[in-house]
């Protein structure tokens, strides 16, 4: 019988280490419905979105284009923000892809795994 063994990081952990992170910068971590519909976050500090796929119960549709439409409230259309998903199982491999704000829904595409959005400060702050 063959075990493996799977370490058990946090997604944050995970995140910070694939950008290159400081932690000590700051860094607010966010969920859609809850944070960015009601503007209760801060552009002066990184915004980790996590569970970019909006949705107020798990059977509602999946709306990315809402998450994109808070942020724009607060961020210009080509502030740079970076993706990041997991491909699922058997790998969890996972990816990120920079873009500007203004192309996440398109450029989401279907449904992917784990998937967060890291958005840094407005006014020169660190990009990924």
């Amino acid at each position: 019988m063959q075990i493996r063994l799977i370490h058990g990081l946090s997604f944050v952990e995970e995140a910070l280490g694939l950008l290159n992170l400081d932690f000590g910068e700051g860094l607010q971590v966010v969920l859609p419905w809850s944070h960015l519909e009601n503007g209760r976050f801060t552009r002066e500090l990184a915004l980790l979105v996590c569970q970019i796929e909006a949705r107020r119960l798990p059977m509602d549709e999946p709306r990315v284009d809402l998450t994109m439409q808070w942020l724009l409230r607060a961020f210009p259309p080509d502030h740079p923000v970076t993706l990041i998903w997991t491909e699922g199982l058997p790998d969890y491999k996972t990816q990120t892809l920079s873009l500007k704000l203004e192309d996440l829904a398109r450029e989401y595409g279907s449904a992917k795994y784990f998937s967060s959005l890291y958005v840094p400060p407005l006014g020169g702050g660190r990009t990924a």
